[in-house]
C-alpha cells in the first residue's frame, strides 16, 4: 500500500486492487455485494440487514467526501469497506481520534482469501496516516461469527450502549498509533504493514552487521527473515516508530506477543506477561533513546493488557545488549540453551499480582 493519504488507489497482499468509489458503476457493485451479503446472512438467521431494504442513494454524499472503497481482484469487485472520520450516532461524540469502519464486505466466493482482514489493516494503516490513534466498527449482536472474527483482528469489545429503542450494536475498536515523548522530538508507532517489510528488514540488517563489526555473530533464524516479518505483520504484532508524523521513515521495530512457548516454556501456560521480540533501531538513529522508548512504551501496553510482567530475551554471547537491558531496569532471570542459540533471559515487572 502507497504511504500517501491523497491516492485513490492501494495494492493490497493477494493481487487485490482497492480503489475509491467514483462511479455509478462502483456504487452498483457495492449494493452487488451488500445484497449478497445480506441474503448470506439472512439464510444463517442473522438479521443485520434485509435483503432488498439498501437504497443506493444512501451511498452518494459518502461517495462524494470520498469515504467508499471497492476491492477489485481480477477486474470483479471482490470486498468493499467504508472508512470515515465521524459517527456520532454509534459512538456518541467523541474526539476526532478515530477512524470508523462501515460496510464491510467480502464476495462469498472470494470468502477465506483473507481480503476482509487486508481491508481492515488498510484501514487501520490509513487512519494512522491520517492522524488517528483509534480504528472503530460495530455490528449486529446476533453474529457471534463476526464478533469472533474482529476479536480474532486484535479489537476490544467497548461497553454496549442502546443506540436506538432494541438496537444495541456490539462495539469494536482498536488502538493503532501511540504518541511517545522523546528528547529528540515526538516517536510515533504504528502497527506494522505489508509495506514496512523492506523497511523492518533494512533496521535487522543495519542491527545484524553493528554486532558482527563488534565480533558478535548474530543467531541464525530458522526461517528467512524476509518470512518472519511477514508472519509477524499478518498476526498484528509487528509494530514500526518513526519521528515526523505516521507516514515519516520507519526508525525503530518491536514485536509484541503474549504467549512465548519456546524461551519461556519452563513457565508452563501462566499468562501473565507481555513478551518482545524484535527490538531494533535504525543505525543512523542510535543513541537518541528509541530503543528505552519502546521499551516503556512496551511496558504500558503490558500494563493495560492487565499483564504483570515484560519479558524478552537476547544471544547470551552479547554482552552490549545485555547490560543494556539491565541498564533500562530489566532483571535477569537466567539463561537458557536452546535448540539454534543461547539466550539470555529478562524481566520487568510491570504490575502488581
Amino acid at each position: 500500500m502507497e504511504n500517501t493519504t491523497n491516492t485513490t488507489e492501494w495494492t493490497l497482499p493477494g493481487g487485490v486492487i482497492l480503489r475509491r468509489a467514483a462511479s455509478d458503476t462502483d456504487l452498483d457493485a457495492f449494493v452487488e455485494l451488500h445484497e449478497e451479503a445480506a441474503r448470506w446472512l439472512w439464510d444463517q438467521g442473522i438479521h443485520q440487514w434485509e435483503p432488498g431494504a439498501f437504497q443506493k442513494e444512501w451511498l452518494a454524499e459518502p461517495v462524494q467526501r470520498g469515504e467508499v472503497y471497492l476491492a477489485w481482484q481480477g477486474g470483479v469487485p471482490a470486498g468493499s469497506i467504508i472508512l470515515q472520520w465521524a459517527d456520532e450516532y454509534t459512538w456518541g461524540p467523541r474526539p476526532d481520534d478515530a477512524g470508523y469502519v462501515h460496510g464491510l464486505r467480502v464476495r462469498r466466493s472470494a470468502a477465506g482469501q483473507g481480503i476482509g482482514r487486508a481491508l481492515l489493516r488498510w484501514a487501520e494503516a490509513y487512519a494512522a496516516q491520517s492522524g488517528k490513534t483509534y480504528l472503530r466498527l460495530d455490528c449486529t449482536p446476533d453474529n457471534p461469527r463476526l464478533i469472533d472474527y474482529y476479536l480474532s483482528a486484535g479489537f476490544t469489545r467497548a461497553e454496549d450502549i442502546e443506540i436506538e429503542p432494541g438496537w444495541t450494536p456490539a462495539r469494536f475498536e482498536r488502538r493503532i498509533a501511540w504518541n511517545i515523548a522523546t528528547p529528540h522530538g515526538a516517536l510515533i508507532v504504528t502497527l506494522a504493514q505489508p509495506e514496512d517489510v523492506d523497511a523492518i528488514l533494512a533496521i535487522w540488517e543495519g542491527a545484524d552487521e553493528w554486532m558482527r563489526m563488534r565480533g558478535i555473530e548474530p543467531g541464525a533464524p530458522p526461517l528467512p527473515m524476509r518470512d518472519i516479518v511477514a508472519q509477524r505483520i499478518a498476526r498484528g504484532e509487528s509494530y514500526v516508530a518513526r519521528y515526523g508524523g505516521p507516514i515519516g521513515e520507519s526508525i525503530g521495530t518491536i514485536v509484541l506477543e503474549w504467549a512465548d512457548d519456546g524461551v519461556w516454556a519452563d513457565l508452563g501456560a501462566v499468562d501473565d506477561a507481555c513478551y518482545v521480540h524484535g527490538l531494533a533501531t535504525s543505525r543512523a538513529y542510535a543513541g537518541q533513546g528509541i530503543g528505552a522508548a519502546l521499551l516503556g512504551w512496551a511496558e504500558e501496553v503490558a500494563q493495560a493488557a492487565g499483564k504483570r510482567y515484560l519479558r524478552l530475551d537476547c544471544d547470551a554471547d552479547n554482552p552490549a545488549l545485555r547490560a543494556y537491558y539491565e541498564r533500562t531496569g530489566l532483571t535477569p532471570c537466567g539463561d537458557i540453551v536452546m535448540p539454534t542459540h543461547h539466550a539470555a533471559r529478562f524481566e520487568k515487572q510491570v504490575a502488581n499480582a
